[in-house]
């Protein structure tokens, strides 16, 4: 602030009135942070000087919000209680906000303190501007106060009713990230909906080729120049580890976010949304101690061609890294991606789904929290023309894409053209094979849930259901069973299995592909029951049966809760079945061990799970055949 309105001597602004290590401790409490600080007597002692400047000017926070809502989350503070400190109790305590604005040409009145010299209603400080903080020591806010203006329309969080404070506090204005310099203005905008209500949750502004330039540069100045490739592995870990306590903290907004973005049921977004990424990316800051293989670099011994010669393999990072991510896992997207990017010592430039951006902001604020390195991380929120310019981008060394078949396409080609390394994961239409003898009672339900869990949108889905055909009828029945107990509703709501689809016109697509298959002659036999949903992008779960295997709806992904079974004779043909598919991402048998390991070894999978094991592993790569 201005040296007229300073009470205390020259020196660093500092967070909540504390010194660094006090600062440092509080951090480790997961108060920095809140949006507002906990001020009892006991724990930190505002400044009584800074009280009157907190900076309540702003046109956002002109507008009348009503009174309090009730159900105040737990972090929130109760101002009447009696443990707080007085001045800053009567600083916080509410007050009326709307207030008449001065017309233009009007004379500014000034107000005089009885101990210090008059000071404009404008908030003039004649000493200068207050400078600038980190967003670690002055917190971002959400809401109103976060919002842009672009265009003639503000971007920005929108007062949705599903978007939680949690969520708010964390993202505040959102937007791009290019070397540490947060973008909120763009040269278009995105609107972000909540699946389960079709209401407008934000409007994102999006960068082009301009802002892609702009973030790699920056990604290429870190690694080229930066510390973060030439850091010892302890260091990187101990960066890393930062970042994972700070994950940690915010997991109940993540949880949140899993739910009024993607539409995610809320018991599915604590494991998928949240729990999962943090483990995977404790996985990799041990890997950034121990390194590729066990080690950085290793001695190869004496070799005697063509001359007698001992070696050293040095294994280094790749160098900029750009990853582009799908709508409905973001956050474990992000611990494949950028997980093995840090830890090796690349840099990255991360480029989100249209359809789940605020996933990605929120990542790259916890990023900047927990202090990593100026442009080892950076975000990009675009359209086509981007992605474009970042897998076409000279200063791009590999790209890791996560999509449909036709970008994936798209891609391969843009960044053959630099000859970059490329991974691509793409579509699937993955096999279930329950062999004779298997324990239907135990398969059935998780083969259900399998296509359904997150409503279809997995690119593992094991959605071709093949069952031997002496044991079909036992089979539906208990499918009939299962499928009338799974609960299609509200994704807040625990006892929601099957959430709403992303999109109204995903969900148009997947009604189209159902529609034709019964059309051919197909059936539904299990689930399609009416959901009673009047709000949301929600499509029941529905089995369809009555179709060979060459169909349409066989043979394609759909990406939502529709599965297929497929009765076999042999094992030999349940095999051959399950290889005729142009993709062999994911797979799983049901049967006795071994039989059920020596059929697995059999189907051209990347991944095969045996009687309900499988899932994603840091430690093991998700890829496969085909497409």
């Amino acid at each position: 602030m201005g040296a007229r309105r300073r009470r205390q001597p020259e020196e660093r602004v500092l967070r909540n009135g504390v010194r660094p290590a006090a600062a440092r401790e509080g951090r480790r409490e997961g108060l920095d942070h809140l949006h507002r600080v906990d001020l009892r007597a006991r724990r930190l002692e505002p400044v009584a000087a800074l009280l009157d400047d907190e900076g309540r000017g702003r046109p956002a926070d002109e507008v009348d919000r009503g009174p309090p809502r009730e159900g105040r989350h737990p972090r929130e503070r109760d101002l009447s209680r009696a443990d707080r400190h007085a001045d800053a109790a009567a600083v916080l305590r509410p007050r009326p906000r709307i207030r008449e604005r001065r017309r233009r040409g009007a004379r500014v009145r000034r107000r005089r303190r009885p101990d210090g010299p008059a000071r404009s209603a404008e908030r003039d400080r004649p000493g200068g501007a207050l400078p600038r903080l980190r967003r670690l020591e002055l917190r971002h806010r959400g809401g109103a106060a976060g919002r842009r203006r672009l265009h003639g329309s503000v971007t920005g969080l929108t007062d949705a009713s599903t978007l939680t404070d949690r969520v708010r506090h964390l993202i505040g204005a959102p937007g791009s990230c290019l070397g540490g310099r947060w973008v909120t203005d763009g040269d278009g905008e995105l609107e972000v909906v909540d699946p389960a209500t079709e209401e407008v949750i934000a409007r994102v502004p999006t960068l082009g080729p301009a802002g892609v330039d702009e973030a790699v540069r920056a990604a290429r100045k870190a690694f080229d120049e930066g510390p973060w490739p030439t850091m010892h592995p302890r260091e990187r870990q101990a960066a890393i580890n930062r970042f994972i306590d700070c994950l940690e903290r915010h997991q109940e907004a993540l949880v949140d976010l899993g739910v009024v973005e993607i539409g995610s049921p809320v018991t599915l977004s604590k494991g998928l949304h949240a729990a999962a990424p943090l483990a995977f990316f404790r996985w990799w800051a041990d890997m950034a101690l121990r390194g590729p293989n066990g080690a950085y670099q290793q001695g190869l011994g004496l070799h005697e061609v063509p001359v007698l010669s001992s070696s050293i393999l040095f294994h280094e990072p790749v160098g900029v890294v750009a990853g582009i991510v799908a709508y409905n896992y973001p956050m474990m997207l992000k611990a494949f991606k950028v997980g093995g990017a840090l830890a090796s010592g690349c840099t990255t430039v991360m480029m989100p789904s249209p359809r789940t951006p605020l996933a990605s902001v929120a990542f790259m604020r916890i990023a900047e929290e927990a202090e990593l390195p100026p442009g080892v991380l950076n975000l990009v929120i675009g359209g086509a023309d981007a992605g474009r310019a970042l897998t076409e981008s000279d200063g791009v060394d590999m790209v890791s894409f996560t999509g449909s078949v036709e970008v994936g396409r798209q891609v391969m080609v843009q960044a053959a053209r630099g000859l970059k390394k490329v991974v691509l994961e793409l579509g699937g239409k993955s096999p279930n094979i329950l062999l004779p003898g298997a324990d239907l009672e135990a398969a059935v339900l998780p083969s259900l849930l399998r296509f359904t869990r997150a409503s279809g949108q997995g690119c593992g889905c094991t959605t071709r259901i093949l069952v031997h055909r002496p044991e079909l009828d036992r089979f539906l029945g208990l499918a009939r069973e299962a499928m009338d107990r799974l609960v299609v509703g509200d994704p807040w709501d625990e006892r929601t299995d099957i959430g709403p689809l992303i999109r109204g016109e995903h969900r148009a697509r997947v009604e189209a592909y159902v529609e034709r298959a019964l059309a051919g002659g197909a059936s539904i036999v299990a689930g399609d029951r009416a959901h009673g949903m009047e709000r949301g992008y929600y499509l029941s779960p529905a089995l369809v049966g009555d179709v060979a295997n060459d169909a349409e709806i066989c043979q394609e992904e759909l990406f939502g809760p529709i599965g297929v079974v497929i009765p076999y004779d042999t094992v030999d043909e349940a095999v051959a079945i399950a290889n005729a598919t142009r993709f062999g991402l994911n797979a799983s048998v049901w049967g006795p061990t071994d039989e059920a390991m020596r059929v697995a070894r059999r189907i051209r999978s990347g991944t095969v799970a045996l009687n309900g094991g499988g899932g994603e592993r840091p430690d093991a790569p998700w890829s496969g055949y085909g497409e």
